[in-house]
């Protein structure tokens, strides 16, 4: 639950980071990002990157915890 909230934060964060980084590039002074519906598929396809990288570290920590234990055994 937590992972998906944040998530879906990450993936809004990407977006404002894209368009700076669109801005930047091109010297524009603001960026359009389209309908509504255009920005809610950024938003769900960032989000979705975010959520599997977040599995991802998740499911490295459980390991690594398990290795150390059984380690220490």
């Amino acid at each position: 639950m937590y992972r998906a909230g944040t998530a879906l934060l990450l993936g809004l964060g990407l977006i404002l980071v894209e368009a700076y980084i669109v801005m930047v590039i091109k010297d524009y002074s603001a960026v359009r990002l389209g309908t509504i519906g255009q920005f809610l598929t950024v938003w769900v396809i960032n989000s979705l990157l975010a959520f599997a990288i977040l599995t991802d570290i998740k499911q490295w920590l459980s390991k690594r915890d398990n290795t150390d234990l059984q380690h220490e055994l």
